[in-house]
């Protein structure tokens, strides 16, 4: 059965502030640069990208 309420772990964690995103012009270029994303294990690599990205704005 699917709901629309979501996971468990998430939805206690409100509210969620988006802090980056990027825009792909297919899914599949969108799923693969998640992919990518994921298995970075270093939280240094994912802060430096999105303050690299607050910089930009």
């Amino acid at each position: 059965m699917i709901t629309m309420r979501g996971g468990r772990y998430s939805s206690k964690k409100r509210p969620w502030k988006l802090v980056y995103n990027e825009e792909y012009q297919t899914k599949k270029e969108a799923i693969i640069r998640e992919r990518q994303m994921k298995k970075w294990k270093s939280k240094k690599i994912i802060k430096k990208l999105i303050s690299q990205k607050i910089m930009e704005r």
